[in-house]
């Protein structure tokens, strides 16, 4: 298999679909791609098994709840600005966002657009709470503690088949232009179940040495720490 630099691989985008519009594909396909591999993370983190939950909540309950929130807020934005509108205005200056109904509408085709629509109707979630949770505080929801019209459910299983939807766009488009489909559910090395183990070994080793302070056992190493 030959490797292809991100030059060549955004090169390739510029000749099968012009330059605006293989410049903008580039850029959204790395961006999926990041959502799709955070997607991953935030899986075997936190949706994988009660086993995982429970040796993050032994080892520190606070902080995996803020990484928890954080990673969720983070892929809920990623999404929604995925699939912004093309256009925006901000003090009455129009703005153009680097979007996929950007891209759609630069190519000027409608053939993707009953799955641009499954997109954005899978992903309303997703903007509701951008909208009216994390990129701002709705008085009614943070003050009153309702609304009238509740937020959204916002579910993994929603998320997922949502990004399984734009992920399947992004790779109908690049088919279409004669370019290769993006595996963006690879297989990869996880981080997070590596730093679970570590987790786990280091409870293991605390409890270890509980065990040997009671009964009064030297130590028989010599281990500095680096934090």
């Amino acid at each position: 298999m030959s490797y292809r630099t991100a030059d060549q691989i955004r090169q390739e985008m510029i000749t099968a679909m012009g330059e605006e519009a293989g410049k903008l594909f580039h850029v959204l396909e790395n961006e999926l791609l990041w959502l799709s591999l955070r997607w991953k993370d935030y899986k075997e983190l936190f949706g994988t098994n009660p086993d995982r939950i429970e040796l993050m909540n032994e080892t520190a309950p606070s902080l995996f709840y803020s990484i928890q929130k954080v990673y969720w807020e983070h892929l809920l934005l990623g999404y929604s600005r995925l699939l912004e509108q093309a256009e925006s205005r901000v003090k009455k200056e129009k703005k153009t966002n680097a979007t996929y109904p950007a891209l759609l509408q630069i190519l000027q085709t409608s053939e993707f657009n009953d799955a641009r629509k499954k997109c954005e109707k899978q992903g309303v979630f997703c903007r509701d709470w951008r909208n009216r949770k994390i990129a701002h505080m709705d008085y009614e929801i943070y003050v009153n503690g309702g609304a009238a019209k509740p937020l959204d459910t916002a579910s993994r299983s929603e998320f997922a088949q949502a990004l399984q939807s734009l992920q399947e766009l992004h790779n109908s488009i690049a088919l279409h232009y004669g370019l290769g489909r993006n595996v963006f559910n690879l297989r990869i090395n996880s981080h997070g179940e590596r730093l679970l183990r570590i987790l786990e070994n280091g409870l293991r080793f605390q409890d270890e040495e509980s065990k040997r302070m009671v009964k009064e056992i030297p130590a028989n190493f010599d281990f500095k720490s680096r934090v």
